[in-house]
This record gives C-alpha cells, structure tokens and sequence, in this order.
C-alpha cells in the first residue's frame, strides 16, 4: 500500500511545478471485495486526468467529475459507492468488484504544508515511520474537515503533540502505528463527533544487492519499478558502475567489510547475495547477520548455500530463519530477468508473511476481511 508513495509524491511535485490543480482522491473505508484497500491514494486533475489507481476502472470517470466539483468550490467531498452484486446492475458497470467503498476529495495547496502530500514527503524524507491523521467530517468549530496532522515517532509518544492535535488522536495513532494498517475513526470532542482517517506512512523497502553482475540489473530495475529503495555493492569497480544500475539510489564500488559502515543509519529490509565468489559471499553474509533485516536471499544451489551458512559460523545461528537458499520462488525462472521476477516474489510473500501460492488455490477471501 505505501510502496507507491514515492511515485505518486514525484508525480504530485511535477503537476504542481506545471502550475496544476491538484485533488487528493483518498480510500477512507472498503467493505467487501475491493480492488484496493483503506489507505490507496490518487491524485486528479481535470486537465491531466488521474494518476495512481484506487478502484480499477470502477468508478474512474464519475471521481473526475466530483473532483472538478471539488475543485471549483474549495470544499472537501466524501464519496460512497456501492457495487455489490445488484449494485453492479445499477449503475451498469458490470465489473463485479462486489465491494463498497469512501472517498474523500481535497484540494490540494502547494502553500499549505500540513495538506496531506507535503506530510507524506516530510515522512518519507525522515525515513522513519510516521502517521497521517486527516479530518474527514466534523462538528466541531475548531477542527475543520480536510485539516491534516503529520505524527512523527516522537509526537506519538507526546514528545510534543502538534499544535491543535486533540490529545485523543494520539492513543488511535499509536495502535495504526502498530498494527500498520489504516482506519477510520469517529472522536467524540466536546460532545461533537469528529470522524478522522489514520494512514500509515511506511518508507519503501530497502533492498541490497551483493554483487553487480549482469543478473543483479534486472533484479535492481524491476525492484525500483515496485518503488523500493535499491543499494547495488560490489568490490569491482568495473562492475560497481551507475551507467549499470541507473535506477538504483546508491551503488557502492567497496569491499564486503565496509557495506555496513557505509549503510549507517540506514534500514535494510531485505538483502540478496549475489557475487558469485564464495569468500565474498560469505563476507557479506557475516556483515548482513548484524542487521535486522528481514530476508536473506542466497543465490545459488542448495549445496553451496549450505556451505555458505557452515562457513559463516555461530553468529548466523540467530538469522538463520531469515535465510532464503535457494533465493526465488519455484516458477521456472532461467532468465536473468525470469530469475529476479522471482526472488521479489519470493521476498514480497516473506515480508508479508504469506506462502506464495496461487490465488486460485487458496481457500477464502484473498485480502483480509473488511468489516461490513
């Protein structure tokens, strides 16, 4: 859900810097089968259309026509549309998305830094995981509907609330914060309801490639396209080159021993081991066993990764359930490109703890059930 933020944050900077009006189209609440989730975003301009996708073509067109409403008037809208089975017949769309869903429409202003899109790019640019608090109705005189607040790490431990924040978003921003899903909630403040939307802000995976081989450019592109963060390392400067790896945000010509010295600070989500030289694979093996990170990929067969893990010593023992040999999914991948298709499946079902099996052979709902 948040891995196209960045795309949708560089999309919204170019239509701003080509003097666009700009409407933020916002997912707020999905019941039943939908093509996405609480939380999906989209931005719309009458003269540019829409980019981003929250209904799959479902309701598209009429969001369009509201947003040039939205526009004109200044004033926020919240949206419903239901096409649940008879629903479909309704309004002729025949899509069988057998869901509903809220929307809410705001104008977006490039002078008014606490509108949604520039707290999503204050979040992404800390690199930490923060929370988007957005009015959505209100009662109440001093909260307004649209009014946004950007809750850091340290906000929602009350190291200092937000000017105007009502001390009760706070509890309800620590659990999405926990549970990395949205809601929205309805606040009772001085006997006046106020229903507030809680997003999550998650930066993107981080994704480090040991080796700049010819198989490890098609891994870093399409791992860019899915929006993640991408570090290529490899001790060969002639390899270690960004002509080689445009789409990568580093590429570090170092040696093994230096790749964490040189990622300080910065989170790794998922790492894939790829030199094809034993000594250097294990070396970046024993500098990725002193992170958090998530997923451990192995390139190679089963035999040599077994070596690999032998030779590494004690201090694998406590990652050794984050060690994927052999790295990818089973799809019959040969092609360097087939072969990264299916390591980032592998390492997406990982981070969301699933098994990768197909849809089709999988019992109930394939998304978790929303309340009806």
């Amino acid at each position: 859900m948040n891995n196209d933020l960045a795309g949708l944050l560089k999309t919204y900077r170019q239509l701003m810097t080509e003097g666009y009006e700009i409407v933020l189209a916002t997912l707020i609440e999905a019941k039943g089968s939908t093509y996405r989730r609480a939380g999906a975003r989209m931005l719309i301009t009458p003269l540019q259309g829409s980019y981003g996708l929250i209904g799959g073509g479902c309701f598209e067109d009429d969001l369009l026509e509201e947003a040039a409403t939205v526009l004109r008037t200044g004033q926020p809208a919240v949206l419903f549309y239901d096409l649940r089975e008879t629903e479909d017949a309704v309004w002729g769309l025949g899509l069988g998305c057998n869901g509903a869903v809220r929307i809410f429409l705001q104008k977006l202003s490039p002078k008014d830094s606490a509108q949604p899109m520039n707290c999503i790019a204050r979040a992404l640019s800390k690199g930490e995981q923060s929370v988007i608090a957005t009015v959505i109705n209100s009662g109440h005189p001093g909260v307004t509907s649209g009014t946004t607040w950007e809750l850091t790490e340290a906000n929602i431990h009350g190291n200092p609330l937000p000017s105007g924040l009502p001390e009760k978003l706070i509890e309800v921003a620590r659990s999405i914060q926990e549970s990395t899903s949205s809601v929205l909630h309805t606040h009772v403040i001085e006997n006046v309801n106020i229903e507030v939307f809680y997003a999550p802000v998650i930066p993107p995976n981080h994704l480090v490639i040991a080796g700049a081989g010819a198989d490890a450019m098609p891994l870093a592109r399409l791992a860019k396209l899915l929006g993640w963060t991408v570090t290529v390392t490899d001790d060969r400067p002639s390899l270690a080159q960004t002509h080689r790896f445009p789409e990568a945000d580093r590429v570090l010509p170092l040696p093994p021993e230096h790749l964490l010295m040189e990622l300080e600070g910065h989170t790794i989500t998922a790492a894939v081991i790829m030199s094809h030289n034993f000594n250097k694979d294990e070396a970046y093996l024993r500098q990725l066993s002193a992170t958090s990170v998530s997923y451990i990929g192995l390139l190679g067969p089963r035999e040599r990764g077994d070596k690999l893990i032998a030779a590494s010593g004690e201090t694998i023992k406590k990652i050794y359930s984050r060690i994927y040999s052999p790295v990818g999914l089973d799809i019959g991948a040969e092609l360097p490109e087939e072969i990264a298709m299916s390591i980032l499946a592998e390492i997406q079902a990982a981070l969301k703890d699933r098994d990768g099996q197909p849809l089709s052979k999988k019992s109930g709902p394939i998304h978790e059930r929303c309340h009806a």
